[in-house]
């Protein structure tokens, strides 16, 4: 019993010592322009794998999906206007069902749903709000981990 070694943190030298300087920290401070880069990467990623005439029953595809999880299991995640949204743009994209390789699709209709998935991640973010700058922390390294396994569920469907 005596041999077995109690639970110890083990302590690391800081990388970097401020953490105004932190990584995570420039994350957060600059999180629009963060936005922005991951909704245009991930935009191109999803028009290098789907082909242009495709591009339409993806997102039929998506919408329906999102309609059918909302009805069934809602999240606690999951923004108030969820379910407009997804009806909302059932409509617009029901538009262009005659014309299915249509350039507004790519320019108008996908953008709209990128970005809304990256406020619905990263927004996550920014919610939890403490006094103490280590908890803030702590609960932005949270909050990323499950925004990330998040967005690998997504992406994972989606693509």
């Amino acid at each position: 019993m005596n041999d077995i070694k109690k639970n110890k943190k083990k302590r690391y030298k800081k990388i970097v010592k401020q953490s105004k300087f932190w990584p995570i920290v420039q994350l957060f401070n600059d999180r629009n322009g963060f936005m922005n880069e991951v909704s245009q990467k991930s935009q191109k990623k999803i028009l290098e794998k789907i082909k242009p005439e495709d591009l339409y029953d993806e997102i039929i595809n998506t919408v329906y999906k999102e309609k059918l999880r909302i009805s069934n299991i809602s999240w606690k995640a999951d923004p108030a206007d969820d379910k407009k949204f997804w009806y909302s743009l059932k409509e617009k994209i029901v538009a262009f069902e005659n014309d299915r390789n249509n350039k507004r699709i790519k320019d108008e209709i996908l953008p709209i749903i990128i970005d809304r998935y990256t406020k619905e991640i990263t927004v996550r973010l920014i919610t939890k709000e403490t006094t103490s700058p280590n908890n803030s922390l702590k609960c932005i390294r949270l909050e990323r981990v499950k925004a990330f396994v998040w967005t690998l569920r997504i992406v994972r469907d989606r693509i």
